[in-house]
């Protein structure tokens, strides 16, 4: 297991080379593969390794869980996870990831994958099971459209009654929607290329490599998983409390008004059942980020406008709305602090991994203004370390206007 070194002796502000995340494409790491803007594994990885604890039972928060990169990597060191997301989908493909399967599930999947494999061809279409979502066929050829609903339609013929089960194989059918599909799969936000026409890629030939490399990567965690669930708490990211004390929180927050996750996994989700046009739409106002969010009405903690508008302050001018969606950002960081700190354990770790926006030309610490605004609130920032991203998950061009961030911020709060 990779750690690098050890974090506790890491110096302020020194970057750290992390080598490629691409070897985890082994492990549970590569369910759901194409949620956005995934947390690099190693860091939380390394951060755990190093955690000086006692008790038998290791608490683990993230209050942003998206795919479960924290909760895995708990998992894997016999620490228990916590949670919050307010995305069906995420909580979908987390909770598989850290599944331990029993020898039961594990010959279900076999025997399940191997029939739906021989049946493919003679199954009857339910046409019941087609996504709830409008315009789904435009993304789809007829004939991709129909065997990925013959997939479905197998999926729940034989695992419906095996509750993880039937979550692995919605798992598998989500991983190869993309690629059926005739959006370019390069972008994490769906579109079609008028100039580069992709070819999509037959379902039946898709759905046996994501099965095979699910399964491997599934059963192969299954002997060293210690966790077989997340503990959900009730809420959201700004406003929850633990039942619990934690002894760590890790976690990697949205950006600012830079990715619209929704619309990023809007095909897998509606694919799998986890979302439809309703569910997307009250989603998107309570991601946060999202511009939709900052239109709720939401009062602005002194404290936060006063240690975030100094960084922002251009977009008053610019762009008065992006203004307000930053600033409905910070709040929110700053209820997400509030609402960790009491959760945490007295002299416990708030650890977040933080990517930096550009904002109408104009770069925007964000993993400083939120280690301020936690300072405000009770914390003492203890460390602060930074690396290059080496994996970026999108490759197209975009003529010089951003699209990839190019480092990560790792700021390490202590409750004080």
């Amino acid at each position: 297991m990779y750690t690098g070194m050890n974090y506790n002796e890491i110096e302020w502000g020194q970057v750290i080379d992390l080598p490629s995340s691409r070897a985890l494409r082994s492990t549970t790491h590569i369910i759901g593969g194409r949620y956005p803007c995934r947390s690099i594994a190693l860091i939380p990885r390394m951060i755990l390794s190093d955690l000086k604890v006692s008790g038998r039972e290791v608490r683990v928060l993230d209050p942003f869980m998206g795919s479960g990169t924290t909760a895995i990597e708990a998992a894997l060191q016999s620490y228990i996870p916590y949670g919050l997301d307010v995305d069906p989908y995420a909580k979908l493909i987390s909770d598989l990831s850290v599944h331990a399967f029993k020898q039961k599930e594990i010959e279900a999947i076999e025997k399940i994958g191997l029939k739906i494999i021989d049946k493919f061809d003679t199954v009857r279409i339910n046409s019941k099971l087609a996504p709830d979502m409008q315009g789904i066929d435009y993304w789809f050829s007829p004939q991709n459209y129909n065997d990925l609903l013959k997939i479905k339609t197998l999926i729940y013929i034989y695992a419906s009654d095996h509750k993880h089960v039937l979550r692995f194989f919605l798992a598998v059918l989500a991983d190869i929607v993309r690629s059926s599909s005739r959006a370019e799969r390069q972008s994490l936000k769906p579109y079609i290329s008028k100039k580069f026409i992709k070819k999509s890629i037959p379902v039946l030939p898709s759905f046996e490599k994501a099965f095979r490399s699910y399964h491997a990567a599934s059963m192969g965690a299954s002997s060293h998983m210690k966790a077989s669930c997340i503990h959900w708490l009730a809420g959201d990211a700004t406003n929850f409390t633990s039942p619990k004390k934690m002894d760590v929180a890790i976690t990697s927050p949205p950006y600012i008004n830079a990715m619209d996750y929704i619309r990023c996994i809007k095909l897998e989700s509606a694919w799998i059942g986890t979302g439809n046009d309703k569910v997307f739409s009250q989603l998107r106002t309570k991601q946060l980020g999202e511009t939709a969010r900052a239109h709720k009405e939401k009062k602005i903690d002194d404290g936060v406008k006063k240690l975030a508008t100094p960084y922002i302050s251009h977009l008053t001018k610019t762009d008065p709305q992006r203004f307000k969606v930053a600033l409905a950002y910070f709040q929110d960081m700053h209820d997400n602090l509030v609402c960790v700190k009491r959760a945490l354990k007295d002299d416990a770790y708030y650890h977040l991994i933080i990517g930096n926006s550009t904002i109408r030309g104009k770069a925007v610490p964000t993993h400083k203004i939120v280690a301020e605004i936690a300072e405000h609130v009770g914390y003492k920032w203890d460390k602060y370390v930074r690396y290059p991203i080496k994996d970026h998950r999108t490759s197209l061009p975009r003529n010089g206007r951003g699209g990839k961030i190019a480092e990560e911020h790792v700021v390490s709060l202590r409750k004080s």
